[in-house]
């Protein structure tokens, strides 16, 4: 059965990279940093993470690397 999600793994990935440098202000004043809001210990919710901790890390978006594009997501070693 094939589902019918409406972003792609990359998008995930993108959307999380892009979060670290996103804040969002709250009703009563206060900032704060973009937290993860998809389903917790899902795919979708894990390339989030990955994106946003290479951001944290200083990591270049691991989809603009030919290395990653050639052999697509990290591989075990």
């Amino acid at each position: 059965m094939k589902q019918n999600n409406q972003f792609s793994l990359h998008d995930h990935y993108e959307n999380g990279y892009k979060s670290f440098s996103n804040v969002e202000q709250s009703e009563n004043g206060y900032w704060f940093v973009v937290a993860n809001k998809l389903k917790p210990n899902t795919t979708p919710a894990k390339e989030w993470q990955r994106g946003w901790n290479d951001a944290y890390f200083g990591k270049p978006m691991a989809y603009d690397l030919k290395e990653e594009k050639r052999n697509g997501f990290r591989g075990r070693s």
